[in-house]
């Protein structure tokens, strides 16, 4: 008799304190950051921070000046191979407004004896690609960057990387917006 009763208590103490020991962690979808919308958002929420592309570390946003701009900031991203990668969200008065600081900023390109502009589209946007050339080492390089509006505000993203554009392209389709 005495057997079945240790039986019994070890039954009942195994179903009420097993449960709670089996697996410690809670399971989580993996759920994709939801972006907010572009007219409730601050500028800071412009900025992407996670799910960059593989290899890619967000460090760090300061504010910068752009003309024309009511409020600028820029985000500075690096690799592995220690390029360096910039995101420039400005907020400006009116969709003109951005329209307007994109014609500015494309202006200084205009004493170039080639067309540096190629349309594309970063998510559901079209943006510019900028392929500006460059000498390094005595070598003609180019780098490429990147510019549209979404509403009132402008974004810009650039890098130091020579001769690709695949990385910049990534990381502007990251902003989102």
């Amino acid at each position: 008799m005495r057997h079945k009763t240790i039986l019994i208590l070890l039954i009942l103490f195994s179903s009420v304190f097993a449960p709670g020991c089996v697996d410690n962690e809670t399971e989580t979808e993996d759920v994709p950051d939801v972006k907010m919308p572009i007219d409730t958002a601050s500028i800071d929420d412009l900025i992407p921070t996670k799910d960059l592309p593989i290899g890619i570390t967000y460090l760090g946003t300061h504010e910068v000046i752009i003309e024309n701009a009511t409020e600028s900031i820029e985000a500075v991203y690096k690799n592995s191979n220690k390029d360096d990668f910039y995101v420039r969200v400005a907020k400006t008065d009116s969709k003109d407004t951005a329209k307007k600081l994109i014609e500015d900023y494309k202006s200084q390109y205009s004493g170039y004896r080639y067309n540096p502009f190629e349309e594309v589209m970063l998510s559901n946007h079209s943006a510019t690609q900028i392929k500006d050339y460059t000498i390094q080492q005595g070598k003609n390089e180019f780098t490429y960057l990147y510019i549209w509006n979404n509403e009132n505000y402008v974004f810009i993203v650039s890098s130091n990387i020579l001769n690709d554009n695949s990385l910049t392209f990534e990381i502007a389709q990251a902003v989102g917006y």
